[in-house]
This record gives structure tokens, sequence and C-alpha cells, in this order.
């Protein structure tokens, strides 16, 4: 009876694992990327997004996100299965990534401002458009 349980307990984990494990997003294709350039660093999702709503952003994600010209890259990247979704990853979403990175590496304090990236920092000129 006492190995029934066990079989029982293990199977029940199982299954609550299966039924609540979240699939890998695209955006892990992303952290991989950073953790390669960065290796003596540890990458985690909150370098982009919110550390309790994956779905929101920081201003760090924001500005990268900008900066992508595609604005169906992960609904795109969804669609594919298997091999094509390897291909697709290797061949569209690195090098958009890279090109967005590089961009928001280049940008000045300026540019970051006129972006806004910083919190706490008015235009006075777009409030007085509003």
């Amino acid at each position: 009876m006492n190995r029934g349980k066990s079989l029982l307990s293990a199977l029940l984990i199982l299954v609550f694992a299966l039924a609540f494990s979240v699939p890998v997003s695209a955006h892990s294709v992303f952290k991989k990327k950073l953790e390669e350039k960065f290796p003596n660093k540890k990458i985690s999702c909150v370098a982009c997004h919110d550390a309790k709503d994956k779905k929101i952003r920081n201003n760090y994600g924001m500005l990268i996100k900008k900066q992508f010209e595609s604005e169906t890259l992960t609904a795109d990247w969804k669609s594919k299965k298997g091999e094509e979704k390897k291909k697709f990853e290797a061949e569209v979403m690195i090098p958009e990534f890279e090109k967005a990175f590089g961009k928001v590496k280049a940008m000045t304090v300026n540019d970051l401002i006129e972006a806004g990236f910083f919190a706490g920092i008015d235009d006075p000129e777009k409030d007085a458009e509003k």
C-alpha cells in the first residue's frame, strides 16, 4: 500500500508540473544572447520586464522593443514548429535583437531622455501640447 501512495504522489506531481508549466517564450532567445555577450553576468527576465508581471516591460525593455523593426516577432515565432522555429530564431530573431541592442547601446544620454528612458524627467513642451 505504501508503494501505491508513492506512485500516486509521483503521478500527481507530474500532472501538476505539466499542467502548470510555462512554455519557453521567444524572449528566452534574447536572454541567451545577452548571456553570450556578457558571460560574467547573471541575466534574468527583470533586465527587461517587471519582476511580478512579465507582460509589463521596464524602461529598458520598452526601449529595446521600440528598436525592433518587426511588430509581430513573438507571434511569428510562436507560429513556427521544430526546425522551422530554430531556423527563425537564428535567421530572424537573433539578428533583429542584435540590431536593436546595438541601437540602444549607441544612444547618448540625450537620446535616452528623448526616448523617455529616465523616469522623473518631464518634457514641458510635450506636456503643453496635450
